[in-house]
């Protein structure tokens, strides 16, 4: 199967496609801590909002 002809990225595409990553991984990683601290809470039948 031939693979599909991809268009080459400048720098600038993929710094800012690097900072995005970045960013999303982030937001993932705080919605992460942010779920295990509520469900911790809730064990001590606390509520964090």
């Amino acid at each position: 199967m031939p693979s599909k002809p991809v268009a080459v990225k400048t720098e600038a595409q993929q710094a800012v496609l690097a900072l995005r990553r970045l960013r999303q991984q982030k937001i993932k990683f705080r919605t992460m801590q942010m779920n295990s601290l509520q469900g911790l809470l809730t064990e001590y039948e606390n509520t964090a909002r």
